[in-house]
């Protein structure tokens, strides 16, 4: 149980709380969807980096400066937007660090990992 002091910490809580439900939420539909798409390949899987170009589908990369309630709130926007539209979702190392600590199963992959050449798009755009 959380204690609050006052209407704003109450308020943050029940937020925070709303956000961790939808994440959970979240997280039981993905492994539902792995699940039933899951078939015998070999265990053995050499992952790729993902390369894009003018005609890719859009990929969305987000990062925050803020502490974990931001970035949790990325975490679930992304997740959300991948979700709903069908979008490739990725966010920064530094938030998927943060967050793969205190929940492993993030699936919301860092794009400086998995992005092909990303640090030289993305500096393109900052």
């Amino acid at each position: 149980m959380l204690a609050v002091s006052n209407a704003s910490d109450s308020t943050m809580a029940q937020v925070l709380l709303r956000s961790l439900l939808l994440l959970s939420t979240l997280e039981q539909r993905l492994i539902a969807a792995e699940q039933s798409q899951s078939s015998d390949a070999s265990c053995s899987v050499v992952q790729k980096c993902v390369t894009f170009d003018d005609s890719s589908n859009s990929i969305l990369v987000k990062d925050t400066s803020g502490r974990l309630g931001n970035q949790l709130h990325t975490y679930l926007v992304l997740k959300a937007l991948s979700l709903k539209f069908g979008y490739q979702t990725y966010t920064s190392r530094s938030v998927f660090a943060a967050i793969a600590q205190i929940f492993p199963g993030v699936d919301v992959p860092a794009a400086e990992d998995a992005l092909c050449q990303f640090d030289q798009v993305y500096g393109a755009f900052k």
